[in-house]
């Protein structure tokens, strides 16, 4: 049974690092990293990112549960995200891809925290629609950070839900930071998640090294979740 788990365990694993970009982003004006680190019990958190004529999309997301489940529930997830990135409006990408996706979730009771962001990349501003997520930070070049308050429950935790579409504006030097709740386990409290979240990400030179740094947060050893994170900088 053991040899049977583990490789569940194995392609469970698999699904999940598929369902990361394979490409590096370049978006002029820009430095985009993401770093994914898997548990022993591998769940359901992927990233996905691609361009767009303006600049990026970015998807974020944890599915509730372990193993081949997750990983499946994710990889349905980043499907219905990528289809919906030809719709210019937000608030109806967001409002048709929610419910497909609760659909989905029904028949296995399941559901999903998802962030999902559009960067223009000639203005800085970062549209986006935050589903039960709350890991989202905005690290200012002046040394302050703002978490991104969440704007209404995980997609398929209850029928109906319509989730409110806010807006910020990345200045040169200013970073979006994105992580899983694998980096936020580690800390006391909130405060001091968003202190270290400012610190790794403030003193390092690339997103690449930001990324690297908040990884570290959340040391392998005592992890019990899967750490994920992604830093989109504006130069």
């Amino acid at each position: 049974a053991d040899s049977a788990a583990r490789s569940e365990l194995q392609r469970a694993t698999e699904v999940q690092k598929s369902l990361l970009p394979q490409e590096d982003i370049q978006v002029e004006g820009y430095d985009v990293a993401g770093l994914f680190r898997p548990s022993r019990n591998v769940g359901g958190d992927f990233y996905d990112w691609y361009q767009t004529p303006d600049g990026l999309h970015l998807t974020f997301a944890d599915a509730m549960g372990k193993g081949m489940g997750a990983a499946l529930i994710a990889a349905t997830v980043r499907a219905v995200m990528r289809s919906t990135g030809l719709q210019h409006d937000l608030d109806t990408a967001f409002g048709s891809a929610s419910k497909a996706i609760a659909a989905d979730l029904d028949s296995s009771n399941s559901f999903v925290t998802l962030f999902h962001a559009r960067l223009n990349a000639a203005s800085g501003t970062v549209s986006y629609v935050d589903a039960g997520h709350g890991l989202a930070l905005h690290v200012q070049s002046g040394g302050t950070v703002r978490r991104l308050p969440s704007g209404g429950p995980p997609v398929g935790a209850w029928a109906g839900t319509e989730w409110p579409q806010s807006a910020l504006e990345l200045l040169p030097g200013d970073s979006l930071v994105v992580v899983s709740d694998g980096v936020l386990d580690v800390f006391e409290s909130v405060e001091d998640f968003t202190d270290a979240v400012l610190h790794a990400t403030h003193h390092q030179g690339s997103a690449q090294d930001a990324s690297t740094a908040i990884l570290a947060l959340a040391p392998a050893a005592t992890a019990e979740d899967d750490v994920t994170v992604v830093v989109v900088r504006r130069l």
